[in-house]
């Protein structure tokens, strides 16, 4: 059966990109995205690659960056903008195959295989964006091996070798449409095709085919391959597995005994072994239909938290924001869970609750969450709160059914769902500030925050 030809496309230095490609004064400097100081998330999320030659860092401080690169230009991030592009790279993308998986605003799989007849013939390429980089075809030497992979059919090479064509054109195309450049990873499985991508960070494109995994993949660091994140790397480098190929010959014995399943999972990953299928994509929102399990949101608050006033002011801005989009998903909770980080030490703690009835009020959220507060700590300076997060989960169908109770309360829940859900429309229509609660008016740095708006859908996690 022939392989699959699967890509991975990363559009590089993403949110820096497209600041610069929609203000062409920023072009060819060194400009950072980074949250605002004064709403203390002053951070760098993204840098130009100009930035980043200066030795500015993802993650690191506004001021730390500064130091390293004096000229670098701050921008704010405009999370509408990185949805429209982002979008648009998914429609282009959509031109090639209905297989289109995002994941995340700037990365998405798409698989080919079905569509390669329409996009490209059969002859091999002569050329790679990789500078130095071992050509396509070659052989390699396996060594004294544990493992041995089938062998590789003409038509899989073939596959590939088409793939790689359609990878060129959507590069190109990106380019040329969107202004952006992409690193793109080419294989016949997710696993190997997000680690091409990963290898090149700038406008390149890597095939791992059958013939030279071992030569490419396996001396890679361990903690290249999906999955693998700094826990788990030291756990490995402490027993002496330092690259996918050590992981690729780990023993049954050794990641039973260390990692469980999981660790099987990581060896058939090392070896090419995943499976998993790139999923279909809805083009009437460019994007996936995933199981939703929990709907949350959380902010570090402008200034510490101190009274309880403090507190149930942001409390209840983000059961806004929860309560209205699970209204917008159709859903109710039965669960509603609360997580704090303390501003002295930065220690943290999360709790929860379980309804008796599913919910979507907003109120019933931020009472419960507020609950769970009161019951796990006092309102003082010294243990001041500097972030908290609100989360919904045991989701249940808006439309399921109900259990009815003798005392009347369930009309009174109705009518307070409709006046919910009128409001929703309001701000829907009028900006979700149109409508605000006298509680989330009380604290004057968050008066202009609309946490909802703000809000940004992270990752779906690779396992489902």
């Amino acid at each position: 059966m022939r392989d699959r030809a699967i890509l991975h496309i990363d559009m590089n230095a993403f949110y820096a990109s497209v600041a610069q490609h929609r203000d062409p004064a920023l072009r060819r400097k060194a400009i950072a995205v980074a949250g605002d100081p004064k709403r203390r998330n002053g951070i760098i999320l993204a840098k130009s690659r100009e930035a980043k030659a200066a030795g500015v860092k993802t993650g690191e401080a506004i001021w730390q960056a500064q130091q390293k690169c004096p000229q670098l230009i701050i921008v704010p991030p405009d999370y509408q903008a990185y949805k429209r592009y982002s979008k648009l790279a998914r429609m282009l993308y959509y031109e090639y195959t209905n297989q289109v998986e995002p994941f995340g605003l700037d990365e998405s799989w798409i698989d080919v295989t079905g569509s390669l007849h329409l996009f490209g013939g059969t002859q091999p390429y002569r050329e790679t964006h990789q500078t130095g980089a071992p050509p396509y075809r070659q052989t390699h030497q396996t060594g004294a091996s544990a493992y041995t992979h089938p062998l590789e059919t003409k038509a899989s090479t073939r596959s590939l070798e088409s793939a790689y064509r359609v990878a060129q054109e959507i590069s190109e195309r990106i380019k040329a449409e969107l202004g952006l450049t992409v690193s793109i990873g080419v294989s016949w499985n997710k696993v190997f095709a997000k680690l091409g991508s990963d290898t090149d960070s700038g406008d390149g494109i890597l095939c791992i085919t059958r013939d030279n995994y071992r030569q490419l993949a396996w001396p890679m660091p361990a903690a290249s391959m999906i999955y693998i994140g700094p826990v788990t790397a030291r756990k490995l480098a402490a027993n002496g597995f330092y690259t996918i190929g050590d992981v690729a010959h780990a023993s049954d014995t050794f990641l039973q005994t260390r990692f469980g399943k999981i660790g099987f999972m990581l060896r058939s990953f090392a070896r090419g072994e995943d499976r998993s299928q790139v999923r279909v994509m809805d083009p009437a929102k460019a994007d996936v239909d995933y199981v939703i399990k929990g709907i949350g949101n959380g902010l570090t608050a402008p200034h510490d938290l101190v009274t309880e006033k403090d507190v149930e002011a942001l409390v209840w801005l983000l059961s806004e924001s929860v309560g209205q989009r699970l209204r917008e998903a159709h859903f109710r909770c039965r669960t509603v869970s609360v997580a704090a980080r303390r501003a002295g030490d930065l220690s943290g703690y999360s709790r929860q609750t379980t309804l008796s009835q599913p919910t979507c009020l907003t109120r019933d959220i931020a009472r419960l969450a507020m609950g769970l507060l009161r019951a796990n700590q006092p309102f003082d300076r010294a243990h001041a709160l500097r972030a908290i997060h609100v989360r919904a989960t045991n989701l249940a169908a808006l439309e399921g059914p109900r259990q009815l109770d003798l005392f009347g309360e369930e009309q009174a829940t109705w009518r307070q769902e409709r006046l919910d859900l009128a409001i929703d429309e309001l701000r829907r229509r009028f900006g979700n500030n149109c409508v605000r609660r006298v509680v989330e008016l009380s604290d004057e740095a968050m008066r202009q925050v609309d946490i909802k708006r703000d809000n940004t859908v992270h990752p779906i996690g690779f396992l489902r």
